[in-house]
Order: structure tokens, then C-alpha cells, then sequence
């Protein structure tokens, strides 16, 4: 079933603001309030939205100078709205066709009418973001679950790619102190005891070998004496030879495994310098290892973003919005990618126009408070638009002609 719609079949207003006491009678789509600057055009297009919209729309001195009360009453065809302003209030009556009057008329009209007002250049004077936001209500999408989201992963990815900075920065900064070194040399800490213990042990081999020395040098006087003695010794040399010969080998095999005094006289020397090395090797490992965990975070983060915005993108996609070419994000909207103030004027007052109707889909009435600024061709384009959707369009225009279309307002009251 085709829900109900209204437009006006006809607006009076008596002391309104500058109005004395107007009739107006629609026929069309267009209805152009016409007249000089003060004269009271304004004041025909504020009752309508005075009527409907509830003590917010109302002016702060909505009764005529010098009068007691104004009434605006719009003909809706099924219903009559009727709102009564005295100089402590205003009183607002909704009658049906059968003049039977309905209650809580003012909820019922919030649920009529738009959410905001229904000028269509309140729209283009919006910010992007206000903008954006009055699209995704149009195409009946929520998105703050998703922002949210996406506000948690942009921070997240923001920190993340703040540690990804610093480790990266870190990590440079202590291989440069590490350049030229070998790692390999530095794999563990050592102590001041573990190298006095190291040097005691090469210190009583050193011990052992210069004894086993002496005692060799003595065995070779010993045999100098006995081969001195050789008639007389013979024997004995042929025992002592093999001892000193084995004293020999043992010599040479423990000269090969001799540990260099000196180096571990250095090592000693060098402990400390030692250990800030292999500390600082496991340093520029850690910082790496958390800039590899940083930037895997930060990439995380991204791929969510993405995803996030891809939904999104997918929704507005699959959205029925008013104008083929027309999506938004959370910072704009575009059509055909172009971000909607660097949009012609002509398609700016067509997107405009468009998300007015369809946020007004019951009572299809909206205003324009700057018709003047309007030319032929977004006149045609208004037109079109109104006669497309079938809405009902006042439109204010300074124009004094006694000759031209709509209505002329003069001193509160229409020229006929």
C-alpha cells in the first residue's frame, strides 16, 4: 500500500510577521512568492515551515506590530493545520477531513516532515561532514558502528605506527654503534671470575710446561754428563734417551694447545667493553623484533580500515540514493567523485534539491528563502525535479513586476 502524501491546496495567514492577511490557492508545482525586499515574501514562506515544525520554527516575534494574535492555516487536503500564536504562546490544531480534531498533532507532524528543514540551500550551506550525515540517513544507513570501529583501528594503527618510528630509529641508531663488530664474538655475557678463573688454569699450565722444561734441561745435563761419561754410563744413557725423547714430544704437544697468556691478559682487560657489546647486540635484536612487531600491528590495523571501508563503500553502493552518481563518506559527499563544493552550481541545487524530497517524503512541500540567485536553468532544473517526484516548491524571488507568475506580496498583502 502507497503510504499517504500531502502538499498545500491552500496557505492563509493573518499578522504572520510582516502579512496582514494573505489567501494563497496553489495550482502546480511551482509557487513563486514574489515581491520587494521587506515586504513580506519572507514571511509567506516562514508560515508554512512555522505551522509545521513546532515552537523550534517558530519566530521569536511571530504576531504582526501592533496586532494580538496571528494564525497561519495550511490546507492539506485530508488535514488542516492550524497554528494560533498570542503574545504568551502559540496553540496548534490538526483537524482531519471530517473535521475531527487529532490529538498530539505535533508528534504527528514531527513524523510527517523531515528531519530538518526544508530549504534546500540549508543543505548546500552545510559542512561536507553535516552534509554526509543528512545522506546516509537518506539511504537509511548507520554507520556509527562502523566509525567507531574504524576510529579504534585508525588510533590503534596511529600508535602502532608511532612504535614502528621509534624501534625503527632505535634499532638504526645502536647498529651504527654496532658497526664493524661481529656478533658471532659476542653471544653471551662473561664475568670478571669466569676469565681470572680461565687465566689461573693457562697461568698452572704455563706452570707445568716451564717445569716439565726444567726438569727436561736437567735430564739433557744429565745425559751431557753421561755421554761424558758415555764408556762409563753407557747403560744409563740408553734409559734416560727414551725419557727425554718422550719429554720432548709432550713438549711439542703441549705447545700446540698452549693458551696465549696475553690474549687473556686482554680479555680480562676487555671484559667489560665485552659485555656492553653482547648487551647491545640482544638491544638492537629486541628493537628489531619489536619493530617487526610494530609495523605487523600497523599493517593489521590497515587491512581492517580497509575492510571496513570497503563495507561501507559496498553499502552506499547498493543504497538507493536520489541521484545516479552520488556517494558519500564520512567527510563528504561526491557526485561522480567531484566533492560537492567543487560541484557546478546547477548540480549542487540538483543534489540539494533531491535529498530535500526525499527526506520530506509525506508532506511534499519545500522552500527556497533565495530565489533570486536562481537562474533559467536551475529554475528548469527545479522544475523538473518538482514535477518528477510531484512536490510542491515556494519559492521566494525579489521581483516586482505586476505581470509575472505566483503571487506578489506588497505591505503584507498580496497584489491582485
Amino acid at each position: 500500500m502507497t503510504p499517504k502524501t500531502f502538499k498545500i491546496i491552500q496557505l492563509r495567514a493573518e499578522n504572520f510577521k510582516r502579512l496582514k492577511a494573505v489567501t494563497i490557492n496553489t495550482n502546480g508545482h511551482i509557487q513563486e512568492i514574489r515581491g520587494a525586499n521587506g515586504e513580506g515574501k519572507s514571511s509567506v514562506i516562514d508560515s508554512i515551515w512555522a505551522a509545521l515544525g513546532g515552537k523550534k520554527a517558530c519566530p521569536e516575534q511571530p504576531i504582526r506590530q501592533g496586532e494580538k494574535q496571528a494564525v497561519i492555516q495550511l490546507d492539506l487536503g485530508d488535514l488542516i493545520v492550524t497554528r494560533t500564536f498570542t503574545p504568551k504562546d502559540s496553540y496548534l490544531s490538526v483537524k482531519n477531513k471530517d473535521g475531527a480534531t487529532l490529538a498530539d498533532p505535533q508528534k504527528m507532524l514531527d513524523g510527517m516532515i523531515g528531519a530538518v528543514s526544508f530549504d534546500p540551500f540549508e543543505f548546500a550551506r552545510k559542512s561536507a561532514k553535516d552534509q554526509a550525515k543528512m545522506l546516509a540517513q537518506v539511504a537509511g544507513l548507520d554507520f556509527a558502528q562502523m566509525n567507531a570501529e574504524r576510529k579504534v583501528a585508525y588510533d590503534a594503527r596511529t600508535e602502532a605506527n608511532r612504535e614502528v618510528k621509534r624501534f625503527d630509529m632505535l634499532h638504526k641508531t645502536k647498529e651504527q654503534e654496532l658497526e664493524g663488530l661481529d656478533e658471532s664474538q659476542f653471544t653471551a655475557l662473561i664475568t670478571i671470575d669466569d676469565v681470572l678463573a680461565e687465566q689461573k688454569a693457562a697461568q698452572e699450565q704455563h706452570d707445568t710446561l716451564a717445569q716439565m722444561k726444567r726438569e727436561n734441561d736437567a735430564i739433557e745435563s744429565r745425559i751431557t754428563f753421561i755421554r761424558n761419561e758415555l764408556q762409563k754410563l753407557s747403560q744409563e744413557l740408553a734409559e734416560l734417551t727414551p725419557i727425554c725423547d718422550g719429554g720432548f714430544a709432550k713438549i711439542v704437544e703441549a705447545e700446540k694447545s698452549l693458551p696465549d697468556l696475553e690474549v687473556i691478559a686482554n680479555k680480562l682487560r676487555n671484559v667489560n667493553n665485552h659485555n656492553e657489546t653482547v648487551r647491545a647486540f640482544a638491544e638492537a635484536n629486541s628493537l628489531l623484533a619489536q619493530y617487526r612487531e610494530a609495523s605487523k600491528q600497523a599493517d593489521e590495523h590497515d587491512v581492517k580500515i580497509m575492510q571496513i571501508d570497503r563495507e561501507k563503500q559496498l553499502q552506499i553502493e547498493k543504497a538507493q540514493l536520489p541521484i545516479e552518481g552520488l556517494l558519500f563518506d564520512e567527510n563528504g559527499i561526491y557526485l561522480n567523485n567531484i566533492p560537492f563544493d567543487q560541484c557546478c552550481a546547477s548540480e549542487q541545487l540538483k543534489i540539494s534539491v533531491a535529498l530535500a524530497m526525499k527526506l520530506n517524503p509525506t508532506i511534499r512541500v519545500i522552500r527556497i528563502n533565495d530565489g533570486s540567485l536562481l537562474d533559467s536553468k536551475s529554475m528548469d532544473t527545479i522544475r523538473e525535479l518538482a514535477e518528477a517526484e510531484d512536490f510542491q516548491v515556494w519559492i521566494e524571488i525579489v521581483d516586482e513586476s505586476t505581470d509575472g507568475p505566483g503571487v506578489l506580496i506588497q505591505d503584507g498583502s498580496i497584489v491582485e
